[in-house]
């Protein structure tokens, strides 16, 4: 368990926003987002920016990566972190990817978009363009964070 947490956070990082009270999963993206920039790691920092490149964005303020590590959204809805893409300037409307990274090679209960494990980070070229069709290609909008 404690190998685990040391993988989330080496890759990840961790969340400002620690708490272990329950709240609904889109109460907790509003709360991390509008905490907003979060120090990242050496892997998130690649790994959004390689995403925005492979959608055509040259300016890498149209996605963001959150690390959701201790936060409800991690102990509760089993989202380690997420790629926002805004689609409008005011950066009030998102297609959002919730990933989960762990150790184990599989899990039961798959409760984000993408299972990141260790062959995935092996092989992080597919993990991200299969990433990319997932935001080309879904329908699912959050609107209105503010």
């Amino acid at each position: 368990m404690i190998i685990g947490k040391i993988h989330e956070e080496l890759y990840f990082g961790k969340c400002p926003w620690q708490s272990n009270e329950h709240e609904e999963w889109f109460e907790c993206f509003k709360r991390i987002i509008r905490i907003g920039h979060q120090e990242g790691t050496l892997f998130t920092e690649s790994f959004y920016k390689e995403i925005a490149w492979r959608l055509g964005y040259s300016n890498n303020n149209n996605i963001e990566f959150f690390s959701a590590i201790g936060s409800p959204l991690d102990l509760f809805h089993g989202i380690d972190g997420f790629v926002v893409v805004w689609l409008d300037e005011k950066k009030c409307n998102a297609k959002i990817v919730t990933l989960d990274i762990t150790l184990k090679g599989e899990k039961d209960v798959l409760k984000s978009d993408f299972l990141i494990t260790p062959p995935a980070l092996n092989n992080t070229t597919l993990l991200i363009e299969s990433i990319v069709l997932f935001l080309k290609t879904s329908e699912r909008i959050l609107y209105s964070y503010y």
